[in-house]
């Protein structure tokens, strides 16, 4: 991986634009606040959470970014993307919610990124992961962590740069 892109990553210019995005999103679609509560660094690839939402990025650089909450966070939060729909437990509907939900925040940092020199995509959907502690098979990188605080509970945003080729 090129020094350019890793010096940024660790400290923290390549996921500020992430915490950026779920603020702005989360505020403006959800009326939802968000602030962050800790940072950290973490060399084990798995999920830490029972709802994991992957969303691989391509380009410039190359990263996975994992969104991590539990099924009651995701609940509320895919309530209030369906304008305050009420959701008794996890279902495809939740899940389809919090994938786009979290698509449209990736999809605001990747603006940012773009506008920072460094054009990046989505190659595919976003996927999710269910339960604790399952690999990240994409994750190839130490991850670096921002847990948010928001009413409907904790989310952890972890982006794990990959190996790119100079």
């Amino acid at each position: 991986m090129r020094a350019e892109i890793i010096t940024p990553f660790i400290e923290g210019k390549i996921i500020t634009p992430f915490i950026e995005g779920m603020v702005k999103v989360f505020q403006e679609e959800l009326a939802i606040a968000c602030q962050k509560k800790s940072v950290s660094f973490h060399y084990v690839h798995v999920t830490w959470h029972e709802v994991n939402v992957l969303i691989d990025i391509k380009g410039a650089l190359e990263a996975a970014v994992v969104y991590g909450m539990e099924k009651d966070t995701a609940c509320t939060l895919a309530g209030a993307f369906h304008k305050n729909k009420s959701f008794r437990g996890y279902c495809y509907e939740v899940e389809d919610s919090v994938k786009e939900l979290f698509n449209i925040v990736s999809g605001q940092a990747l603006k940012t990124l773009e506008s920072k020199g460094l054009a990046c995509t989505q190659p595919g959907p976003p996927s999710v992961i269910l339960g604790r502690l399952r690999v990240v098979p994409v994750v190839s990188r130490p991850q670096l962590a921002v847990v948010m605080n928001t009413p409907a509970g904790e989310v952890r945003l972890s982006v794990s740069m990959a190996d790119k080729a100079d």
